[in-house]
């Protein structure tokens, strides 16, 4: 396999893991029943990154997954769940 077909194959396998966490990122906000705009409060970020989180825009530092978890009140590892 050429390097390029290899990042793409990369690109594309980051791109599903960043839509999987979004998917169950938002699943897990709504049953906390907590908006995005309240969420992007407790995590001291702009409502705008919740949004594209959830939405598989940008991958999430270490230092927001903590803050995130933290704010839901949920595990890393719950918040990481179903990504492999």
């Amino acid at each position: 396999m050429g390097i390029t077909m290899k990042n793409r194959k990369i690109n594309r396998e980051k791109e599903l893991i960043l839509l999987k966490f979004g998917k169950h990122f938002r699943k897990l906000r709504l049953e906390k029943g907590i908006k995005a705009a309240e969420l992007a409060h407790r995590c001291e970020m702009e409502r705008h990154h919740i949004n594209r989180y959830e939405n598989g825009d940008i991958n999430p530092t270490l230092y927001s997954l903590i803050k995130m978890a933290e704010a839901m009140d949920v595990s890393l590892e719950e918040l990481l769940k179903g990504l492999k």
